[in-house]
């Protein structure tokens, strides 16, 4: 939803001086859809009691997101910002094979488990992008967004 209103949500909550921010709130949420499939794993490989590849891969995985972030310097906040994401796009993938390659989740498992939240989202975007466009923007519209995309997506998971 936040990244659907980005724009409304910014200049409501924050104020018309925060726009020049929208680029980098735009890139930073797209990595919050991932970021709870990512803490999940770790959940999984600490009750398999693979801490240690665990600690391994976050090493790795930290170093990289520097990297990442490093070489979006030269374009300045925005380019910090897309260097996370774009690593982050690539290690939560590297991720999800190495947390399933051993243990009783496969990727299959995983991928499958997904699927509700996946399918569920598609009427919430559907629905924030209507509710947007009819109604003028505010924080009433804001709210009702919010509310609506809950329940949307509760009915849709329910749904399945």
């Amino acid at each position: 939803m936040a990244l659907v209103t980005l724009h409304q949500l910014i200049r409501v909550l924050l104020g018309e001086k925060w726009m020049a921010a929208a680029p980098i709130f735009a890139i930073l949420a797209i990595g919050a859809l991932f970021a709870p499939i990512g803490n999940s794993m770790s959940w999984l490989l600490i009750s398999q009691g693979r801490t240690r590849l665990m600690r391994n891969y976050s090493i790795a995985s930290s170093m990289a997101f520097v990297a990442g972030m490093v070489a979006g310097l030269p374009w300045g906040p925005v380019g910090v910002a897309a260097g996370y994401i774009g690593v982050g796009l690539f290690q939560g993938p590297v991720t999800w094979v190495l947390t399933a390659r051993e243990g009783p989740v496969n990727l299959a498992e995983l991928r499958s488990s997904l699927r509700p939240f996946v399918l569920a989202s598609a009427p919430v975007l559907a629905l924030a992008i209507s509710i947007q466009r009819m109604l003028p923007e505010g924080l009433p519209a804001l709210v009702l967004i919010l509310v609506a995309s809950y329940m949307i997506f509760l009915v849709a998971l329910l749904a399945q």
